[in-house]
């Protein structure tokens, strides 16, 4: 498998949410940057911040909000799971929607009807 395979199987994934004509459009970007000199790494950050960023802007949330939560939380999510942390970070805050997401996660229960049961 080349780089270059590598990181747009990378894209594909994190787009897996959204529709096949927007993963092509997303490719043809990849593959713009690329064309453009960046390398294939570099094509592929590029892009997932200008996906990115924006929904963050539009719900007052910044980057640095959203690399906390993919470094603590979110290993390699999709942008279903990117647009999800962000509806939930709009509502808790960002720090205890990346708490949430890291129970999630690990399948830990909120479920206040199974506390209730146990005791």
């Amino acid at each position: 498998m080349t780089e270059t395979t590598h990181w747009i199987e990378r894209l594909n994934s994190f787009l897996k949410s959204e529709t096949e004509d927007e993963r092509i459009l997303y490719v043809g970007k990849f593959n713009e940057l690329v064309a453009n000199g960046f390398n294939s790494k570099q094509a592929y950050i590029n892009l997932h911040r200008q996906i990115v960023e924006p929904l963050l802007e539009e719900n007052e949330l910044v980057w640095e909000d959203y690399t906390e939560a993919t470094a603590k939380a979110m290993f390699r999510p999709t942008l279903f799971d990117v647009k999800t942390w962000i509806e939930l970070a709009t509502k808790i805050g960002p720090s205890a929607a990346t708490g949430n997401w890291h129970a999630v996660e690990h399948d830990w229960s909120w479920d206040l009807s199974d506390l209730e049961e146990s005791v």
